[in-house]
Formats: C-alpha cells, structure tokens, sequence
C-alpha cells in the first residue's frame, strides 16, 4: 500500500509522466529528461520517474549515472514493473543478457500481460536462444492482444524454433479462420502463404506440403520460389518425370543455378558416365553456364579433365575473370587435377613470356593480350 501511495502522483505530474514515456518512445532523450527533472522537483521520491531519468541518461551517453538513478528508482518502487523493466532495458544494452532476462522476469511479476515487457522478453529470449521459454512469452504475447497479426506470427516461429512445425501450422490455419485485418498487401499475403507451406515441408509431409502449394499458387507473388518448392516436392515423392520437367523449366530461366543442374543428375544419371553425357547435353544447350561447366570439369577424369579445364583456363586468363582462380581452387582437393592445373598455369606463364601465346600455337594471330600474362 505504501509503494502506491509513493507512486502516485498529481494529475498534473501524472501527464507530465505519460509524456516522458512518449519522449522515450519517440527518442526524444532530452526533453524527457527535462520532463524527468521537473516531475522530480515535487517527488524526489517518485521511484519510475528516477529509473526513467537513468533511462534517459544511459541513452545520453552518462551510463554509471544512468544506473545510478535507475537503481534509485527500483529501491523507492521495488514492486514497479516500470522500475524492473527499465533496469532490464540498461542490462541489455549492455548486451548482460542474464540480467536482463531476471529484470523482465521481475518487471512480469508486478504486470503479467504488460505486451511492451512481453515483447521485449521475447527478443531478450530469442536471442539467448531460450526458445522453450519463448513459445510460453510469445503465446501470452497473443492472449494480450490476439488483433495483432504479428504476434500470430510470433508464435507460430517460436513453435518452429523448438522443432513443432505442426504445432505452428495450426497457429496459422487459426489465425487464417479468424479473418484478422492487418495482412493486406498482396506480397504480404504471399511470404505468409510460402511460409505456412515452409513448415508444412518440415513436418515431412511432403503431399501435404505439395497440395498446399498449389492451393496457394494464385496468391503467391514470387513465382521462383513456388516454382522451386513444386520441384522439390515432386523430387520428395519420387514424381521423377514430373519433377525433371520442372528442374528443366527452372534451368531455362536461370542456367547459372548449380542446385537445378544436380537435382537433374539426381534424377537421371546412376553413373559418372551418364552425369557425363546429361552435362555434355545440357551444356550444348547453355553454353554459357557456369554451374554447368563447375560440374563437367568436377566429374571430368584424366586426359578429358586436362582438356576441358584447358580451355576454361584459357578462357579466364584471356578474358581477366577476376573468379579464376576461386573456380579453380575447389578441384584442388584432387592431388591429379590440383597438378593438372598447376601444370598448364606454369606452362602458360613461360609461353606468355616467351612468344605472347598459351603455348598452343606459334602463329602470330594465337597472340593473346598482354593482360592474360598478368592475370
């Protein structure tokens, strides 16, 4: 009884205090601590406008005096969940985490459902990775204030932090039946549509997930992603035609995606012969594709590797493709491509010197730019 009786204050000081909050919010730290100062001429004693005055201090760059004041505040107003909440929010910007979490514990004592603490907690626990605590703060989160559509999504990504993708699945499905205002632009509509069907996919239910998509297909704005997701499920649900057909569609629109290339080879090939063949058919096709020619010299062996890699070197030294020597690198877990392509390098650099050639030919038009020396 005493607490409130020392937390009151008069209407006048009680405005005053409202609009130090809105200053906080607002980052407007010298006028609220302008504010803080005058309400303190009346009530020295006033424990929340002391912590706020540290509040306002520490974002002012005076850290000690700040928390000098808030420690003030708390031992005037030890049950003020303001108190406890504001030396929570000096601990975190001090990135003492531990502490942090014990003051929004506190501050939650003397106000359960307050959703600034609530949601301040939530990403005080998200970040200490403390996921099981954060469904039961991100689930009281919505029961404060079960309008707000983020806090549905909240919850629903705290339930796929602790690996329950159902669980999170069925958050969405209800928050879809409410028919809540709030998502109301088309690519809004669209990522929370691909992202009920991320977690669908991670149930492992690979139908579901595949039924789902193509319910959604006339909402959904990013066409890639849905295209890329239909593949993968038909690849899950070993549909190998179907999902060949889709890989190659996607490879048509971005040949330079190695992931298509090999869900490809996966599909078709059995043997590095025939990967072999199914890159050799593919690169005639795109001719200019980078993941394609990474995975032939990959696959490549012996004297085919010799010749394939010859002219992507070639290629790059001539054309000073600054990704050269990245490219090249990744073969080099292989001791006989590693020496290969040593090999070739060293013999360029002296042909280079010698007559301005790769050494392949002596004829004056087979003369290459001087930069391919450098390079």
């Amino acid at each position: 009884m005493a607490a409130n009786n020392k937390r009151e204050l008069s209407p006048k000081e009680a405005a005053s205090f409202r609009n130090l909050l809105k200053n906080y919010e607002l980052r407007q730290y010298k006028k609220g601590l302008k504010l803080a100062e005058s309400i303190l001429k009346k009530y020295p004693d006033h424990g929340e406008t002391l912590a706020m005055k540290g509040l306002f201090l520490n974002n002012l760059e005076k850290k000690e005096e700040g928390y000098e004041y808030v420690k003030k505040g708390l031992l005037k107003d030890l049950t003020s969940h303001i108190c406890w909440h504001v030396y929570g929010l000096l601990y975190r910007a001090d990135k003492n985490y531990e502490e942090a979490a014990k003051c929004y514990a506190n501050a939650l004592k003397y106000n359960k459902n307050d959703p600034n603490i609530l949601r301040d907690f939530a990403i005080l626990q998200t970040q200490m990775r403390h996921y099981d605590a954060l469904v039961e703060t991100r689930t009281k989160l919505l029961e404060s204030k079960p309008q707000n559509p983020q806090y549905w999504l909240g919850l629903a990504i705290a339930y796929q932090l602790v690996n329950k993708p159902e669980k999170a699945v069925k958050v969405l499905e209800t928050f879809e039946e409410t028919k809540i205002p709030g998502i109301t632009t088309d690519f809004e509509k669209s990522e929370l549509a691909l992202y009920q069907n991320t977690l669908l996919e991670e149930t492992g239910n690979y139908q579901a997930a595949l039924d789902h998509l193509l319910q959604i297909e006339p909402k959904v704005t990013d066409k890639r992603s849905w295209k890329e997701k239909h593949a993968l499920y038909l690849l899950k649900l070993d549909k190998k035609e179907e999902a060949e057909m889709a890989y190659r569609l996607l490879l048509d629109e971005n040949p330079h995606n190695i992931s298509y290339v090999t869900s490809i080879l996966s599909l078709k090939a059995a043997d590095k012969a025939s990967k072999n063949d199914i890159l050799a058919e593919l690169f005639t096709q795109y001719p200019r594709s980078k993941a394609i020619e990474q995975l032939i010299l990959e696959y490549a062996e012996g004297e085919s590797f010799k010749v394939k890699v010859e002219a992507t070197l070639q290629n790059g030294l001539r054309k000073g493709i600054p990704s050269l020597f990245a490219s090249m690198r990744r073969y080099y877990a292989n001791a006989e491509k590693q020496r290969v392509i040593e090999d070739l390098v060293v013999g360029y650099s002296v042909s280079l010197e010698k007559n301005g050639t790769f050494g392949t030919s002596t004829g004056i038009e087979n003369k290459e730019p001087p930069t391919a020396l450098l390079w």
